[in-house]
């Protein structure tokens, strides 16, 4: 009996030494799936009215950076951009099923390093924007969808093509890429 009673308590050792050892950040949680990556307030309210407003027209959004409501009617073209775009053109895009990735890397490399995880993504080319971002704290990543939001600190690539996977071309109301 106590040697059986010994073993079980050495594999709820292992198992739990493997638990600490493996988890993940504390923006994360679930089994690893791609629905449970993002974290618990990754579903945000949608905003009532997405209508067209004049370009130019400023909004006050709930979320920084939003993840719905109005927006300009011109939506961004898919790519990796190095100049800042408008809140009220990307939305349009979130409204597609686009995905956004607002970054605030300061590091270059860290800015390639972004870059060619985004362009190795398949589902980038076509449902995805990427633009840096000022409004969020320096060295994070924020991918949104509509009604989505997932942060994160740094690069982490496996978050990152979970969150393409489970939402690029899905999240919004209208399905639409932004490829040109």
């Amino acid at each position: 009996m106590r040697i059986i009673r010994s073993i079980g308590i050495a594999a709820f050792a292992v198992v739990l030494a493997q638990a600490v050892a493996c988890g993940g950040s504390s923006d994360d949680v679930g089994n690893g799936s791609s629905a449970n990556l993002v974290p618990k307030r990754s579903n945000i309210a949608v905003e009532r009215n997405s209508d067209h407003v004049p370009e130019g027209q400023n909004i006050d959004y709930r979320t920084i950076p939003p993840t719905s409501g109005q927006h300009w009617s011109r939506w961004a073209d898919c790519g990796f951009y190095i100049e800042s775009l408008p809140d009220e053109r990307i939305v349009h895009n979130l409204e597609h099923g686009n995905i956004v990735v607002s970054y605030n890397l300061v590091n270059p490399a860290q800015v390639t390093e972004l870059r060619n995880n985004l362009e190795d993504l398949n589902l980038f080319e076509d449902w995805g924007v990427a633009r840096p971002y000022d409004q969020i704290k320096e060295g994070r990543v924020v991918l949104t969808a509509w009604g989505r939001m997932h942060s994160m600190t740094g690069v982490r690539p496996g978050e990152i093509e979970r969150f393409f996977k489970t939402f690029a071309g899905d999240g919004g109301p209208e399905r639409v890429r932004c490829r040109p």
